[in-house]
């Protein structure tokens, strides 16, 4: 049970982080902004699930890896563009979370697959998979309301919001890209696995804001600070509130 929970904690998580920071910085309506999504997220995992097996055979095994760094890419770009473009923040965020969907959810399915035959499991799975519904639920409504009433003193907290969420798929694509050997990770600067373990709830809370990682690279710290730092110095002031 526990690790279904986990599982799905550390899935779910950064979706409902995205989504309920969307919905409360533009306040589209919860159909206006999922509508799309879903239907983005479908033309994007139909084919996915169809080639699956020729995706996670190709480019020597590494078919998966190559397509979630270029997603993670695409969601970060698409953060950038709603840092930076008033006009298209609502599709960019769209976009963005098509992609944490498209990614997640792959990941969820693989996952099942793994315990299909474990017949044994399935009520510690059903028990940890409700149990992670209700926890993300919370924290999604949590998370919504923080932030409305944050929001009314601290004018600029969409933008700070905004930044670590971008800064965090720019890590994971980083992270991706590092695993292929695109770029070089360059040398580990600390370590806090004996004080916050990834793996801990916490640590999946904060993964999901802002890409923890106990271990980090120098690359992804740079990735991580550029990312921040535009999407700080792209909105502009008086423009945090739409």
């Amino acid at each position: 049970m526990i690790n279904s929970l986990l599982m799905w904690l550390r899935e779910l998580l950064p979706l409902v982080i995205l989504l309920s920071f969307a919905l409360a910085w533009l306040q589209p309506g919860l159909r206006a902004l999922l509508l799309p999504v879903l239907l983005q997220t479908a033309l994007l995992l139909l084919p996915a699930w169809w080639f699956l097996d020729e995706l996670l055979s190709s480019l020597d095994g590494m078919g998966l890896d190559w397509s979630y760094c270029m997603l993670y890419l695409i969601g970060t770009l698409s953060l950038l563009v709603a840092a930076r473009s008033r006009q298209y923040r609502q599709r960019a965020l769209s976009l963005s979370l098509t992609v944490l969907c498209g990614i997640h959810l792959l990941n969820l399915s693989l996952y099942g697959t793994g315990l299909w035959h474990e017949a044994s499991q399935w009520q510690a799975i059903a028990t940890g998979t409700a149990l992670a519904l209700g926890i993300s639920a919370s924290i999604a409504v949590l998370w919504y309301y923080l932030l409305l009433e944050l929001s009314v003193k601290l004018h600029w907290l969409w933008r700070l919001v905004l930044a670590l969420l971008c800064a965090r798929q720019a890590v994971m694509a980083v992270t991706f890209a590092t695993q292929l050997d695109v770029i070089n990770p360059g040398p580990l600067l600390w370590d806090t696995e004996p004080w916050l373990n990834e793996s801990s709830e916490l640590g999946y809370l904060l993964q999901a804001l802002l890409g923890y990682e106990a271990t980090p690279s120098l690359a992804q710290l740079l990735v991580f600070l550029m990312a921040a730092s535009a999407v700080m110095l792209w909105m502009q002031e008086g423009s945090d509130e739409s």
